[in-house]
């Protein structure tokens, strides 16, 4: 059976989903905008079992489980104990992750290769069969690792829709524009490895200096596709504490490139998940959607809707009460962002 693209899947039928978020509208089709909304497509047993091995991973999986196993009898997809009884995820240490980014250092360098010409950027994505913690308030926490394999697919569908961008495209002075044309992008025995030869362009000859003294981290931003979680993993050296371990077997990237890597105190090297830090950085413009994201992290403990709304608007308090940490009213975008930072811990 031959694999759907993206675009496949953003034209089957809402019926073929599992869940469906509310809040969106149907275009002429009758289908679902924005497509982001729906999740778990169950159209063939191949995304049943996709569905099944992701739902638990999923703050909407216990209400897509029901769809998900009448699938998996329809097209005679086995189901394990552990799934027929929907004892999803392992004490919610594993949130949403439908968006993820990764940060690593060392960070990319520059490369000479001609008389006059623009340097090469050049670097790591992802080094294979490493194990990093991720710690995220937005994905939860547990081990990850990435397999050999995992970018193969990515970089033959979607490298032409890539961009090397300096810190996701959020920096103020370059924003979306490309660094350079992807001259190389392919998985080597270490593992995703890319060049790429910056633009004689002035907002890349302001990164320049900082490039050439090895001050940026590299980072990707993508979206797992295929995964294979261990809940329940035994103590171990790499894993004292435990935690879920997850394996990624096949990522859809993004974009990639040059970003700041994240202080963390003792630390100079390794990965980190960098999910958060983007999602501030994003949503800072949209404080009830960002409520909403937080709301399905953690329902028991987020901020209502009716409250977002309130601050947002700077309407009175609503009569739905949040059940902690209660947020002060009347926020501007930054003191939102701020009391953000200093609760996060909390509200996850």
């Amino acid at each position: 059976m031959a694999e759907l693209s993206i675009a496949d899947i953003d034209n089957l039928p809402d019926s073929d989903f599992a869940y469906i978020e509310p809040g969106g509208s149907r275009d002429s089709d009758g289908k679902t905008t924005p497509r982001s909304l729906r999740h778990f497509p169950i159209n063939d047993a191949d995304h049943v079992r996709n569905a099944l091995a992701r739902a638990s991973q999923s703050p909407f999986g216990k209400e897509a489980m029901p769809k998900i196993r009448a699938a998996a009898k329809k097209f005679n997809v086995d189901v394990s104990e552990e799934q027929q009884s929907s004892e999803l995820g392992t004490d919610g240490l594993i949130g949403l992750r439908d968006v993820c980014v990764r940060a690593s250092m060392p960070g990319p360098t520059l490369e000479k290769r001609g008389e006059g010409a623009m340097p090469i950027l050049v670097g790591y994505l992802n080094v294979f069969d490493e194990w990093a913690r991720v710690e995220s308030g937005v994905e939860g926490r547990f081990m990850e690792r990435t397999k050999p394999g995992a970018f193969a697919k990515t970089i033959k569908e979607n490298r032409e829709q890539m961009r090397v961008l300096f810190h996701h495209g959020m920096n103020p002075s370059t924003g979306v524009l490309p660094l350079g044309t992807i001259d190389v992008l392919e998985e080597q025995q270490r593992g995703c490895w890319y060049e790429s030869k910056l633009f004689n362009t002035k907002y890349v000859d302001e990164l320049l200096p900082a490039l050439e003294a090895g001050q940026f981290g590299s980072s990707y931003t993508f979206r797992p596709v295929k995964e294979e979680p261990n809940y329940r993993p035994q103590r171990s050296s790499y894993n004292p504490d435990a935690l879920p371990e997850i394996t990624l077997l096949e990522v859809r990237m993004r974009e990639f490139g040059p970003c700041m890597f994240p202080v963390y105190k003792g630390t100079s090297a390794g990965v980190r998940s960098t999910t958060d830090e983007l999602m501030l950085e994003r949503l800072s413009q949209d404080p009830l959607r960002l409520s909403q994201l937080l709301g399905s992290i953690a329902p028991q403990n987020a901020l209502s809707t009716e409250r977002a709304e309130a601050t947002h608007s700077q309407r009175e308090e609503p009569r739905t009460k949040a059940t902690a940490p209660i947020v002060p009213k009347s926020l501007t975008d930054e003191e939102w962002l701020t009391w953000l930072s200093r609760n996060r811990t909390s509200i996850r």
